[in-house]
């Protein structure tokens, strides 16, 4: 993560690195400890991420420090939870930079996005929900106004707010699990931004970067089924899913 390319795009910022508050916040302890918060606190909240497949060791860097650093927010006052906030600048600048994300917004036309992709996206949703509750109003102005609008145009590209699930779970086979997991990823990831533009018009009289009649993609599931560890969990619930979606579906075009 570069200092350096923060007080470039953004002068205003007040960032630093101290290389003994960095050993002091970035440890094996507060790494298990924040990010169970993380699932335990905050993913109902937000749950774009199949937390029984979830790994800490072989999770992707840019995904890893966006749910650390959120989930250093459930320990405040502890003195590294205080301290990570040191590192929310840096994280953000990180992800959003990374040589994935920046490939995205360099595609020529839409294409389905891998999980690499995927993942770097979840990142930058999530360290955007943390920086959104800054209380430097430069940090909340970068957001809005050139991050936000960035990750918009990555899952734009990524072809999210048009994602349908591949087959319905009913049909789900051992075979299909991992594809059942990515579909759902891809479902949630369109779904809970979709959900963050909605809270920034709402909320903080932003004009919305995302149209309703663009969200032509599937609802996600249920819950229950989404946090399933097998894929013989889905299969015998996933009976009457889709009548539920259909309802779903009526009701929003006689709304």
């Amino acid at each position: 993560m570069s200092y350096d390319l923060i007080k470039k795009s953004n002068p205003e910022a007040q960032v630093s690195f101290n290389k003994t508050t960095a050993d002091s916040v970035f440890t094996e302890a507060n790494l298990v400890q924040f990010v169970q918060a993380y699932f335990s606190r905050l993913h109902a909240y937000i749950p774009i991420i199949h937390q029984p497949t979830f790994q800490i060791g072989t999770a992707p860097l840019p995904l890893l420090i966006s749910i650390f650093l959120f989930g250093s927010l459930c320990y405040a006052p502890q003195d590294a939870a205080i301290s990570a906030r040191d590192f929310f600048d840096l994280a953000e600048a990180y992800i959003f930079s990374h040589p994935t994300f920046r490939r995205i917004l360099q595609q020529c036309s839409t294409e389905r996005a891998s999980i690499d992709e995927i993942q770097i996206l979840q990142a930058a949703l999530i360290i955007e929900i943390v920086q959104n509750g800054s209380s430097n109003v430069h940090t909340r102005r970068r957001l809005r106004l050139e991050r936000y609008p960035c990750l918009v145009a990555a899952m734009r590209i990524s072809g999210l707010f048009q994602e349908n699930r591949r087959f319905p779970l009913h049909y789900l086979a051992g075979t299909d699990w991992h594809m059942f997991i990515f579909d759902e990823l891809r479902l949630r990831l369109a779904t809970w931004t979709f959900f963050t533009d909605s809270i920034f018009a709402t909320c903080f009289n932003k004009c919305p970067e995302i149209t309703v009649s663009e969200m032509t993609g599937d609802l996600p599931c249920e819950e229950h089924l989404f946090e399933a560890e097998t894929v013989s969990d889905v299969a015998i619930n996933g009976h009457g899913l889709q009548v539920k979606f259909a309802r779903a579906i009526h009701g929003t075009n006689h709304s």
